[in-house]
């Protein structure tokens, strides 16, 4: 959890990104 926080202090972000992934797939 720590890992993740620290690449994506905003956890909106992270997921934006994993429903653009998820729509692309």
């Amino acid at each position: 959890m720590v890992n993740k926080r620290k690449m994506h202090p905003n956890p909106l972000c992270f997921y934006i990104i994993g429903t653009i992934i998820d729509l692309i797939n």
